[in-house]
């Protein structure tokens, strides 16, 4: 990856963590492959204020091992470990809001985000296949910069960005493949806190 290219993809990165941390309410946790593993990436979201809500960007590898449907989607970092469905149940101990998992294939399968929502996350969004890093991080800056607003569903910051991608590259075809699980009408300000 040239410097360019590195350099667009972390000036997208610091605007999407500018449109979280506008939501005044809201503790924002961004992860651009900093985590070294998948404990210290758990241990980053415990370590969190278990009172404030959480809004979590993961810019990372991923995949998912299987066929069909009896398969897994995973994170994965720096040292190489994968974070599974089964780690996530055993070392996250508290609640969360959102989590926007960028990386390839996180919702190939739905076991991952199942789990972030049954720890007490209300939505999970992620790539159902192989997804373009640049595309990836002008389709996350523009879907926190339209999310940020009151009032403005996952789903419809999603549209918005899956547009956005498209009208700068010319084609979306890789992040219009993502899934929102759990609550696709979660607003991520809303003018009701």
């Amino acid at each position: 990856m040239n410097n360019e290219v590195l350099a667009y993809i972390n000036e997208r990165l610091d605007e999407a963590h500018n449109y979280i941390s506008s939501i005044f309410w809201v503790d924002g946790v961004l992860d651009y492959q900093y985590s070294n593993s998948d404990h210290d990436f758990i241990d980053h979201l415990n370590s969190m204020n278990p009172t404030h809500t959480k809004i979590v960007l993961i810019h990372s590898h991923g995949g998912a091992d299987g066929w069909w449907i009896w398969g897994s989607s995973f994170l994965q970092f720096k040292d190489g470990s994968k974070l599974y469905d089964n780690e996530v149940n055993r070392w996250l101990n508290y609640d969360g809001y959102f989590i926007f998992a960028g990386a390839c294939d996180s919702a190939t399968y739905d076991d991952l985000g199942n789990t972030f929502l049954n720890k007490g996350f209300d939505a999970y969004f992620g790539y159902t296949d192989s997804v373009y890093t640049v595309n990836n991080a002008r389709f996350y800056s523009a879907f926190f910069d339209k999310g940020r607003h009151l009032d403005v569903t996952i789903s419809e910051a999603r549209d918005h960005a899956e547009q956005q991608v498209l009208s700068e590259f010319g084609s979306n075809s890789d992040v219009v493949k993502n899934k929102i699980i759990g609550d696709s009408s979660l607003c991520l300000a809303t003018s009701d806190w």
